[in-house]
């Protein structure tokens, strides 16, 4: 019997991406694709603002300066419903 080679890397199973993991819980709790997908550009966003590092690496303050950020844009980030609440004239 030859014991296996535990140098293999192809026996690792990496941890799947951060991405991956919104996509599968959102798909066990049965969200959406379009939502899904917003979610994830979202995400996306978020990471690109802060050059791509990590969200586990980042603190309140990273993410207070992301909605900041986002209040100078034309269209504020903490709005996504309040047009449905309060329409325009």
């Amino acid at each position: 019997m030859v014991p296996p080679n535990l140098s293999d890397k192809s026996t690792t199973a990496k941890p799947p991406k951060l991405l991956d993991q919104v996509r599968d819980k959102l798909r066990v709790k049965h969200y959406s694709i379009r939502t899904e997908q917003t979610y994830v550009d979202w995400i996306k966003r978020y990471i690109f603002f802060h050059d791509k590092r990590h969200p586990k690496n980042m603190q309140a303050r990273d993410v207070e300066a992301f909605f900041t950020h986002g209040a100078g844009v034309a269209r504020p980030l903490g709005c996504f419903h309040h047009d449905d609440l309060y329409p325009r004239p």
